[in-house]
């Protein structure tokens, strides 16, 4: 193969990375059976790699070399297409001055955000926090409208594993 067997080892692992990545990520949130049939396409890659890069290691070990960095190039990939699908949801808590988090609540539930508000004490003065779930492709515009509301709120955002029922989520 010459030559052309460098850049098919690199894209190769690429891809078989990518998968890979894509595949934990998938299981991890649920989807255990497009998991599965990632699996085939990343074992099936993974086991004519290494084939290719093994066979003749020692005369030629840039091949390995190779490997490594298009596997390192698969993780990063892998990790950007997770952030594009953005598949489960977020719990997003606030803790905000008591007006502005009403305010804030009535914001977000007209951007179709359903909200829970409880009445909190801060050291010095009542506060008011809030509790959303979102999904995580609209996860962006959530806080995006709580920073410019309430410049001055703790916002934490934390990934939901497993979400029942709510205002505005899927059933």
């Amino acid at each position: 193969m010459g030559f052309w067997i460098y850049p098919i080892i690199f894209f190769a692992k690429i891809v078989e990375v990518t998968i890979s990545t894509t595949r934990v990520i998938l299981v991890t949130k649920g989807e255990k059976l497009l998991g599965a049939f990632l699996s085939i396409a990343e074992v099936t890659i993974w086991l004519l790699l290494v084939s290719s890069v093994l066979t003749n290691i020692q005369s030629d070990p840039l091949r390995m070399v190779v490997y490594v960095f298009g596997c390192a190039i698969g993780i990063y990939m892998g990790s950007v297409m997770e952030g594009k699908l953005a598949l489960g949801h977020s719990t997003i808590h606030i803790i905000a001055d008591n007006e502005e988090g009403k305010n804030l609540a009535e914001i977000v539930r007209n951007e179709g955000f359903g909200v829970t508000t409880l009445p909190a004490q801060g050291k010095d003065e009542f506060k008011r926090v809030l509790i959303l779930h979102v999904s995580r492709k609209r996860l962006k515009d959530a806080t995006r409208i709580i920073r410019e509301t309430c410049p001055d709120a703790i916002i934490t955002v934390n990934e939901s594993k497993t979400l029942m029922n709510g205002f505005g989520l899927k059933k």
